[in-house]
């Protein structure tokens, strides 16, 4: 086996990016036998530390210059064959230092090389929701070169900025602006090693394939600095916590002299929100400093703030921060109005204000006064309500309409409607189906303002669906809501689906005095019967089918017979419907397709909209209705760990989601199968993802193959006042120091050897608030524990106790009452859990404490694509078990024949191979359907199992032996 590939992830500068490389994982499909051993690095470089690394990797944007010592150091490194990833995004530095590119500290980098980062704001540039101002990244174009591989398209994400660089002549560029030719990103030679240098950074959070491709290439495939020595996970100091009278502040060791600053930062920010939002407003109260000038945002929120960013951008961060704390329906108010970033920009402009950071508020209003002058015409006709914000969809017009309501309104406005939403249920007495989210947002204003603000909005482009203008608290709110909908109901203006959301509103709230004696509440009294499956409700409903009815209403009750199953009506239906607006088109076809009617497909989301697919790493998958986003699925190709020294390719399809006005019209399914059909799909071994036990999605990921492995659990523990732990004799037990990273994750990956969960455990990531206690006999680590507490009543376990000694249960024990004794003096009343508790050592020391366990409701759900592949990829994991076991020197072959999958594992003297099999037969053959076969090679359960469930058949005959051998090759792996 060759050896490892040493990276060296430098975070010394800005530990906010890069932090892939801290713990890489290889892609032995792609390169059989790759391996990374990595280091997490927050000290200085130097030359002697250097030397043990193949790979340098410098990722990020920052202040904090390096030393003429430190790049000295780094071109000496490539010189002398080392391999340099440089990569910094300059339109984040920009923006966060208010500074020019130049003085950018990975800009002296890029320099030793005769490279350089140059300005974001460059020829076709444009200010973006983010008010960074960068190129469209739709503007890009990526080049094949080895050191990308065929993931060059990952190297450049849709949704973030990227930057101009200069590079030296003979440079390949890796990547470039379409219309300009400027590289963006590029590769090349110097001395006897190899640099590349990136004008973005999110790939190095993300993209695994690319990474690692980077990583090969970058050693040069050489290894000449490889050593038998395992080196350090983490270089540095693990920081502090700040815990206040009110925030917790978790400050990294390199910027602990700004903790004082932020703190009086989030007090006055929090004395500006809490006026401004009123008594609805509850801050996050752990808020970490972090040693970068732009703390990592893949979206718009995070609880980080930069510890390098000066003064005026660390208020407006301290802002962001704490607006992560409001509520989910109070973001989900906000942006069904003014779309995605729109209003975060203008309320933090107000907040900043309030908080005397006048020329940070300027500059901020500049920054969106230019996205709004650069906005498109679509941009400028874009109708609000139909923002998809689920879709993170920018756009400045809603900037626009936010500006102009509080303008006429006052910023008071904010208050008063968060103060009048009612904390639980604030829309129970609203129309669900008919009224949109944006329409609920709408009616809370309006009573607010004591004012009809419907038309308002509707004269800015708005679709609205008017709700009466009635207090919440009313005692005829139903009866005057009810009363709408049976104007709705029979408006010919209103859209049929607007209409047929109406009838359904009317017979789910109303009685059968609300529903008016014609046709129209017939039909309400008909849906009313078929959601209680009262069988009068077809023959109503074929009535109101007659030709002799009104094309709308009989095309509403067709779609309502469909419902009930009637796929006699498909012809009439599909041409009646295909009148009416996409919406009742979609609606018509999914009750048809529902039916089993084989016409459905020609009112499904191909036909009355489509699909658009967007690659950049991730498969980005959105339906598009009359030009709108209406749901989508977002998946990503990636390596995950597969227990030690183990990582299989799996396609992770991790958001699924269908705009709420167009939901149950069969959309995600059509979303499912372009994502799971696409290439990146089909590239890995298998597939992964996680819903709920009673999400209706659920069903659907069944039917894509996709099998439950693991349902997850909450374990909590009160902290009651106790006497101080009788701990073991022979036993001591201390607090985790940072020095400690490296024996602790060996001792981890060890003991927990055979879970599926645990790999190369980067310990100097362990969060600076956190509890952390170990246990060593005569000098020897035997136990570990470590928990956060970042204020409130609250600390979140992150690893349970791990033990490995004749006493471990002692040692679980005696680690527990120290961790909880630290946890209640910092303020706790609970310790909080959320891990599967597979392992039974560990669940019953939980036992033991007082942990009370319930099942959450969450399950992971995985998928075997390609089963060759999967156990190709997994054979290091069984190659190590069968060489410490009595089958080292076996030799055969195994057959695993299921319907889709099928592979036979040749096993010689501990050496593993997947391969399809053959006429020749095998020495041992297991024989079971696809579920049972993903079960076992997931390591959900044993061949043995499975067998005395009869699931499974052994042939040639079942043995003691022959059960042990099984099971050292697929054995039940646990889960944390």
């Amino acid at each position: 086996m060759p050896p490892a590939t040493r990276i060296l992830a430098d975070r010394s500068k800005d530990s906010g990016s890069g932090g892939i490389f801290a713990n890489l994982l290889p892609s032995v499909t792609e390169r059989p036998g790759e391996r990374f051993q990595c280091t997490d690095n927050r000290r200085p470089l130097t030359s002697k530390l250097l030397s043990g690394y193949d790979v340098l990797t410098v990722c990020g944007q920052s202040l904090k210059p390096y030393t003429q010592a430190e790049l000295k150091a780094i071109r000496g490194f490539v010189e002398e064959g080392g391999g340099l990833l440089l990569a910094a995004n300059a339109a984040a530095f920009e923006f966060e230092a208010n500074a020019a590119v130049e003085t950018m500290a990975q800009n002296a980098v890029a320099e030793l090389f005769g490279a350089r980062f140059l300005s974001a704001d460059c020829k076709g540039a444009k200010a973006h929701g983010s008010l960074q101002v960068h190129m469209p990244c739709q503007r890009v174009r990526t080049h094949h070169h080895p050191a990308t591989g065929p993931h060059a398209a990952s190297m450049v994400a849709q949704m973030q900025a990227t930057g101009p660089i200069s590079v030296p002549s003979g440079a390949s560029v890796l990547a470039s602006y379409m219309h300009t030719g400027q590289p963006v990103a590029a590769a090349f030679r110097h001395g006897k090693g190899r640099v590349v240098i990136v004008g973005t950074t999110v790939f190095a959070e993300l993209r695994g394939f690319l990474c690692a491709a980077l990583a090969h290439w970058l050693a040069g495939g050489s290894h000449a600095r490889a050593s038998s020595e395992r080196i350090p996970s983490f270089l540095g100091g693990r920081g502090r916590v700040e815990r206040g009278d009110y925030f917790h502040v978790p400050t990294e060791e390199n910027c602990a002299d700004r903790m004082q600053e932020v703190l009086g930062l989030l007090h006055k920010a929090d004395a500006a929100c809490k006026d401004f939002f009123g008594k609805v407003w509850k801050p996050r109260r752990s808020i970490s400093i972090v040693d970068t000038l732009t703390p990592l945002s893949l979206w718009w929120w995070t609880t980080q703030v930069g510890g390098q960013a000066p003064t005026p951008s660390l208020a407006r961060q301290a802002i962001r921060a704490l607006l992560a704390g409001l509520s989910r329906e109070m973001h989900e108010f906000f942006s069904s109005l003014f779309g995605y970033r729109s209003w975060e920009i203008e309320f933090t402009v107000r907040l900043l204000r309030a908080m005397g950071q006048q020329a940070e508020a300027d500059r901020c209003r500049e920054r969106a006064d230019r996205w709004i002058r650069e906005m498109d015409g679509r941009a400028a006709a874009f109708d609000l309500a139909r923002n998809y914000v689920a879709g993170r969809e920018e756009c400045p017009r809603g900037l626009q309409v936010a500006r102009a309501l509080l303008d006429s309104h006052g910023p008071d406005l904010v208050r008063k409607t968060a103060d009048a939403l009612p904390p639980k249920d604030p829309f129970k007495d609203l129309p669900p189906s008919y009224a949109w989210t944006s329409d609920r947002a709408i009616y809370y204003l309006s009573a607010v303002t004591n004012k009809d603000l419907f038309p308002w909005f509707a004269e800015r482009g708005l679709s609205v669906h008017r709700l009466p203008l009635v207090k919440p608290a009313a005692r005829n709110v139903r009866g005057r809501m009810l009363r709408r909908l049976n104007e709705a109901l029979r408006d010919e203006h209103e859209a049929l689906s607007s209409r047929l959301e109406a009838a359904s509103d009317l017979a789910l709230m109303g009685r059968a005095k609300d529903w008016k004696r014609d046709d129209w509440g017939r039909l309400c009294r008909a849906l009313r019967w078929g959601k209680q499956g009262d069988s009068r409700a077809a023959g109503e409903l074929r009535k109101l089918f007659a030709t002799s009815r009104p094309k709308a209403l009989r095309a509403a009750a067709g779609v309502a017979l469909a419902d009930l199953g009637e796929r006699s009506v498909e012809r009439d239906l599909v041409a009646l419907a295909r009148k009416f607006d996409p919406r009742f088109q979609l609606a018509a076809g999914y009750a048809l397709e529902k039916a089993g009617s084989a016409r459905a497909r020609e009112l499904s989301l191909p036909k009355v909209g489509e699909l658009s697919v967007v690659f950049d790493g991730d498969v980005r998958i959105h339906g598009l209705v009359e030009g709108y986003k209406v749901n989508n699925i977002y998946s990503s190709p990636m390596l995950r760990s597969f227990g030690r020294g183990v990582a299989v390719s799996s396609y992770f399809v991790m958001w699924v989601h269908t705009s709420p006005q167009w939901r149950r019209r069969g959309l995600s399914r059509y979303a499912m199968e372009a994502t799971m059909g696409h290439p990146s799909a089909r590239q890995c071994s298998c597939s992964s993802l996680g819903t709920g036990t009673r999400n209706v999605a659920h069903r659907l990921y069944h039917d894509f193959g996709f099998t439950d492995t693991l349902v997850w659990r909450e374990w909590t523990c009160p902290l009651a006042s106790s006497a101080p732990p009788r701990l073991p004799t022979g036993i001591v037990f201390r607090e985790y120091k940072p020095g400690d990273a490296p024996r602790v994750a060996a001792f981890l990956q060890d003991a927990l050897r055979q879970t599926q969960n645990v790999d190369e455990l980067v310990f100097g990531e362990l969060p600076a608030p956190g509890l952390a206690f170990l246990a060593e006999r005569d000098g020897k680590l035997v136990g570990f524990v470590s928990a956060a507490y970042e204020g409130g009543d609250e600390a979140q376990m992150r690893l349970p106790p791990v033990a490995k000694d004749s006493e471990q249960a002692a040692i679980a024990d005696g680690l527990l009452a120290l961790l909880h004794q630290s946890a209640r003096d910092a303020g706790a009343k609970t310790v909080k859990w959320f891990g599967a508790g597979e392992v039974d050592e560990v669940a019953s020391a939980l036992h033991r404490a007082g942990y009370a366990s319930r099942l959450t409701g969450g399950v992971w759900m995985m998928h075997i694509r390609h089963l060759v592949q999967f156990l190709n990829e997994i054979a290091p994991g069984i190659e190590r078990r069968l060489a410490e076991s009595e089958f080292k020197t076996w030799q055969g072959a195994l057959d695993l024949l299921a319907s889709r999958l099928q592979a036979r594992l040749t096993i010689r003297q501990a050496e593993v191979s997947a391969s399809r099999p053959t006429r020749a037969p095998a020495d041992v053959v297991l024989r079971c359907d696809d579920e049972t076969a993903s079960r076992i090679v997931l390591g959900r359960e044993t061949p043995f199992e499975a067998y005395l469930q009869s699931r499974l058949n052994i042939a040639p005959r079942v043995t003691e032996s022959l059960t042990k051998l099984l099971e050292t090759v697929f054995p039940k792996l646990p889960v944390l």
